[in-house]
């Protein structure tokens, strides 16, 4: 079976979202917190590793199963998937506190620059 994992999962399709949610019985975000930190051992449920897998081979074939990716796929499948991946970019930020937060710029702000001159008493 081929699929191309992707962790990426701010750029998921809301359909594929909700889809790994009503397979796997947890949003994607609590899912990927289970993942451990490298060096770590490898204690995520088997569900959550088949709810990635099952996403991503859906992207080739529209017609695989969740339980078809789960009487396929190993362990030893994904994790050999996981290691020839490329790092996945951070998510975007989420709001302005944290866009502010990471990129303070020189530029004057917007309310500074913009302030009109008062009119004249003419």
């Amino acid at each position: 079976m081929e699929y191309e994992l992707d962790f990426a999962v701010h750029s998921w399709k809301l359909g594929e979202q909700m889809a790994f949610e009503s397979k796997v019985g947890k949003t994607v975000y609590e899912a990927l917190n289970m993942f451990p930190d490298e060096g770590q051992e490898f204690a995520v449920p088997a569900a959550v590793v088949a709810g990635f897998a099952w996403v991503a081979a859906r992207r080739a074939d529209p017609d695989v199963t969740f339980d078809d990716v789960a009487d396929t796929v190993t362990l030893e499948d994904f994790a050999a998937h996981m290691e020839s991946m490329p790092e996945p970019e951070p998510a975007p930020l989420a709001n302005r506190a944290q866009r502010r937060s990471t990129a303070k710029s020189s530029a004057r702000s917007a309310t500074t620059s913009t302030t009109r001159q008062p009119k004249s008493a003419t």
